[in-house]
């Protein structure tokens, strides 16, 4: 599930994602970026109980084109893992109208499971505020 909530005058969307990932199950959740913009941040709850056995690797998909977001802002791996932590990630990365923000999900644990991911796209100045 996803919910968008548009804050500041409609410049900033918070692209939210939570669901209950059944035990042993992937999934994919999907929400359309309605305009050029940046990603701005990623923010990652796992709950007490996930133990590392949840994997979260959110990217963004521009016509079938996979981009990894945590790669792209830490230069490091493309999946976060975690156990009752909640990560803030700062990301600045150049979206488009029409890419799709995806989060993969893939569960290796006997226990269905809750997560949320949070990502905000600031939408003033288009791309142009994206530092390259």
């Amino acid at each position: 599930m996803y919910k968008n909530k548009t804050t500041n005058m409609n410049t900033k969307e918070v692209i939210h994602f939570s669901k209950t990932i059944t035990a042993g199950n992937s999934e994919t959740l999907n929400a359309r970026i309605k305009n050029n913009g940046t990603l701005e941040e990623i923010r990652v709850r796992f709950y007490e109980g996930a133990n590392r056995e949840l994997s979260i690797r959110p990217v963004i998909d521009t016509r079938g084109n996979l981009q990894e977001i945590l790669s792209y802002s830490t230069s490091g791996d493309s999946q976060i893992k975690g156990n009752d932590d909640y990560f803030t990630l700062p990301v600045n990365m150049p979206v488009k109208l029409d890419d799709v923000a995806k989060v993969i999900l893939t569960s290796a644990s006997a226990i269905d499971l809750d997560f949320v991911v949070d990502m905000v796209v600031d939408y003033k100045n288009g791309l142009e505020r994206a530092v390259k």
